[in-house]
């Protein structure tokens, strides 16, 4: 059985791709770290200040409407929120929390579990070295592009400002360079008119949880089909162009529907 220590920022769609990890027979979950920090280690209100500075203010407002707005729902329907917290209370996988993906404390604790694999589901902050190098086999990323396309933040936004018509999901080694290394499976889709990005990425979101399996069971050395590109924070502009487009961030029908379950 493959033994794993998973990485994460543990929100609604770190859950979604993680969720068939927690009960597939020849894989096992030893440990997860959840970081609660942003890419400059800062949590809480203090993280969506910081994310104002460097983003358009729609996309701040999705965020905001994808992560609290979403629990607020589901807690107003009845139901739980979908988080790696829960799941792991659920099947009693040990979690530990860190503001710093990096600290002593999260690397001892992957040490502690002698993982074969270390697996980061949106992990907010760069991985390091030290932590890399734990792994009996090696360590791996899920990113929701078709890589080395729409390498960085927010690929699903990013392909509908841009008007393509197919994306994916990709999922590859790590080294300590962001979305590079060894490309192990990946998983295309069409992007349907008018979808809105929170759709687009639950969509990516299932098709990683396929991909992720089969790269974590039968890995394989793919070659790179796509012209590689990087993209930042999404901008105002962008924004505009994603709308130009008929597309939307999220529709209130659809944070219902993911709070119900």
């Amino acid at each position: 059985m493959t033994q794993i220590v998973l990485l994460t920022n543990g929100n609604y769609f770190a859950a979604k791709i993680a969720k068939p990890l927690f009960s597939h027979p020849a894989i096992e979950l030893a440990g997860i770290v959840i970081v609660t920090g942003d890419y400059k280690g800062k949590s809480g209100l203090a993280s969506y200040k910081e994310l104002l500075k460097a983003t358009a203010l729609p996309y701040l407002i999705y965020k905001v409407a994808s992560t609290l707005g979403l629990s607020f729902l589901s807690r107003m329907l009845g139901k739980k929120p979908l988080t790696v917290r829960r799941l792991a209370q659920e099947f009693q996988v040990p979690a530990f929390e860190t503001v710093k993906v990096n600290s002593p404390e999260s690397v001892a604790f992957v040490e502690a579990h002698q993982p074969d694999i270390l697996l980061s589901i949106s992990c907010p902050q760069r991985i390091r070295k030290k932590l890399l190098s734990i792994p009996k086999k090696t360590s791996i990323n899920i990113h929701s592009s078709l890589l080395p396309a729409y390498a960085g933040l927010a690929p699903y936004f990013w392909v509908l400002a841009n008007g393509e018509t197919r994306t994916g999901t990709t999922v590859h080694e790590m080294i300590e360079e962001i979305d590079k290394g060894r490309i192990l499976a990946q998983r295309e889709t069409k992007i349907p008119k008018g979808i809105s990005a929170f759709s687009l990425f639950q969509t990516l979101a299932d098709k990683g949880s396929e991909a992720l399996v089969e790269a974590i069971l039968n890995p394989a050395s793919m070659g790179a089909k796509e012209p590689a590109s990087y993209y930042s924070h999404p901008t105002k502009g962008a924004y505009r162009a994603l709308r130009r487009n008929g597309h939307c961030l999220v529709r209130l029908s659809e944070l219902i529907k993911a709070a119900k379950g």
